[in-house]
């Protein structure tokens, strides 16, 4: 009796699911710009410190790519200016940053400082 009363618990359930389904969790982004643009800056400045990470273990050496760097989940542009320069660039939420290696990573992350929620 119990068996069939859990069979119908779950038939039941199942065609509420179906009938009913749950509202969607994503409602989108609910941050500011302002917090969108700290985020951004700060995995930009995430990744240059990798990038920099790789370099100091590869004969200073640039990655040919975020890939081979093994950094392949990251959604940024990268390209190598020259032998020591290498540019980053990424969007989110309509916000835009790029950062170029040759300015300091502290002066890139202070550049945002205005911008708190």
């Amino acid at each position: 009796m119990a068996m069939i009363a859990a069979w119908v618990l779950f038939a039941v359930n199942v065609v509420a699911w179906v009938v009913f389904p749950p509202p969607p969790l994503d409602a989108g982004d609910q941050r500011a710009p302002d917090a969108i643009q700290r985020d951004l800056r700060l995995a930009i400045a995430t990744t240059a410190a990798e990038v920099d990470g790789w370099r100091a273990l590869n004969s200073s050496r640039l990655p040919p790519t975020l890939e081979a760097a093994g950094m392949s989940e990251r959604a940024f542009e990268y390209s190598v200016v020259d032998s020591v320069t290498f540019d980053l660039a990424g969007s989110d939420g309509g916000v835009r940053l790029s950062y170029r290696s040759s300015t300091p990573l502290v002066d890139f992350l202070t550049a945002g400082a205005a911008v708190r929620p």
